[in-house]
């Protein structure tokens, strides 16, 4: 939620960075972490940013949430972003691997209910 904030800063380092730590959050966590449908509705004002760098880490950003959530981030981008950049997008969805993401890391909560569905296992083999 504050990372969110500085998406509507002034300075274009402070939003380059914000879109930067999303984008890391989204591709370590996963994308149940962040509250996707907010992200995807600031997505559009990301890329008509007047500075270059972040319009690049916007389009970081798209490609890693399109990873997690597939064709539902072209059907909310289409129309309101510029063709070219649209192009650009579906060029880099392509050369995505097909197959699932997963998280590299946890939170706290999930780190604990893990132990136990290991040792459900375990007991129930």
């Amino acid at each position: 939620e504050e990372i969110m904030k500085g998406l509507s800063n002034k300075q274009p380092k402070i939003v380059a960075a914000c879109i930067s730590v999303l984008r890391l959050g989204i591709q370590e966590f996963g994308a149940r972490v962040f509250n996707i449908k907010q992200l995807l509705k600031t997505i559009p004002g990301m890329f008509e940013h007047s500075d270059k760098t972040v319009r690049a880490e916007a389009k970081l950003l798209a490609i890693e949430m399109y990873r997690w959530i597939g064709a539902a981030l072209k059907t909310s981008l289409d129309g309101k972003i510029k063709p070219v950049q649209m192009k650009e997008l579906e060029d880099e969805f392509s050369k995505l691997p097909g197959d699932p993401p997963v998280p590299t890391r946890l939170l706290r909560s999930q780190q604990e209910a893990t132990p136990n569905e290991v040792s459900v296992t375990n007991t129930v083999s």
